[in-house]
């Protein structure tokens, strides 16, 4: 058996600065799972880069702060997308839509029809 030896001192000092998978992953509101995985795909849009001491995966908090605030200001809020169009015969009520707002135009560019004629033998007389 192998024996180890740490000194508590210097873990101790940056260890309040340094975030473990498990730390990180509820700091970004993620799983431990899913930020192995992004760091085993090099994904560092998903998850902040790394840097190992030995074999374990570690994040400086002000590093990850640095990425939050990144991620935060890069990602603004799109306006949703309009509903794709339906596809196929229209329903009755689209139909009736459709009708009366072809009706209501209709009716609208005969008034302005009607409005434009008369408008000019007003002027000339």
């Amino acid at each position: 058996m192998r024996a180890t030896t740490t000194t508590t001192a210097a873990i101790d000092i940056d260890s309040a600065a340094i975030l473990g998978t498990e730390q990180l992953a509820t700091r970004i509101g993620s799983t431990a799972r899913a930020v192995a995985v992004a760091v085993h795909r090099r994904a560092f849009h998903l998850v902040p880069q790394p840097f190992k001491v030995g074999r374990r995966l570690r994040w400086r908090i002000e590093d990850v702060d640095a990425w939050i605030a990144e991620q935060k200001s890069a990602h603004t809020i799109m306006p949703a997308a309009p509903a794709p169009k339906r596809r196929g015969r229209p329903t009755k009520t689209e139909a009736r839509a459709k009708a009366a707002a072809k009706a209501l135009a209709e009716a609208q560019a005969q008034a302005q029809a009607q409005a434009n004629a008369a408008a000019p033998a007003g002027e000339g007389a």
